[in-house]
């Protein structure tokens, strides 16, 4: 029979209302801040409508590719006249040194140079469209977070010994602080010299050791 994959699951964000409007004609002004699912169905995208005080900044961020959707989306800001004032295709995500394309979707920060109400378009940058073009928008404020990547990916640990690792931080939202490092696994392992990366950095190397274990490596 048919292959069934299974449901795709919606970005998690604390208190961040999920609105499906597959099938729903979009009208009047979206409230945020909210996370919407959507299908692209025209070559022209979809359209929202935000209403913004000025200099409120949001953040406008589809969720496609990442999820294996085959969206590969554009975002576009219109003033009520219909002047373009922001745009954006993808956003590199930076995975353990590599550059993730395939997963690379659009993000924006938009400020908004004045009050009144603002469009958002969302389509595909080959004008691709159908049902299975779903996607999730996120409609948001910052918040800013990060991930941290090593190379290589485990370290076998040499009793007693220096072992250096570098880290990579994939910083969200604008996250820029220092971001404290604890070994929390094997037990007696710890940091030699510094276990902070420094704020804006995106790449640090730190240098672990642990105790001597008689019979294996740590």
């Amino acid at each position: 029979g048919k292959y069934n994959p299974p449901p795709v699951q919606a970005p998690n964000f604390a208190g961040l209302k999920v609105l499906d409007m597959c099938g729903l004609k979009v009208t009047g002004i979206q409230p945020h801040p909210i996370a919407i699912k959507n299908t692209i169905k025209t070559p022209a995208g979809n359209d929202y409508q935000i209403k913004l005080k000025k200099d409120e900044e949001v953040v406008l961020e589809v969720f496609a590719r990442r999820l294996g959707l085959p969206p590969d989306t554009v975002i576009k800001v219109y003033s009520k006249s219909g002047k373009m004032l922001a745009f954006n295709d993808d956003t590199d995500r930076v995975k353990a040194g590599t550059i993730l394309h395939n997963t690379a979707d659009s993000l924006l920060y938009f400020t908004a140079p004045a009050d009144g109400v603002y469009r958002i378009n969302i389509s595909d940058t080959a004008k691709a469209c159908g049902e299975d073009y779903k996607y999730f928008l996120r409609i948001d404020h910052k918040r800013p977070r990060f991930a941290v990547y090593s190379t290589p990916s485990f370290l076998r640990l040499e009793g007693n010994g220096a072992n250096k690792i570098q880290l990579h931080v994939e910083r969200f939202d604008k996250s820029n602080g220092p971001i404290k490092l604890k070994v929390l696994s094997p037990a007696k392992s710890r940091i030699v010299g510094t276990d902070t990366i420094p704020a804006n950095c995106s790449e640090a190397y730190i240098t672990i050791t642990g105790e001597h274990h008689k019979n294996r490596p740590i």
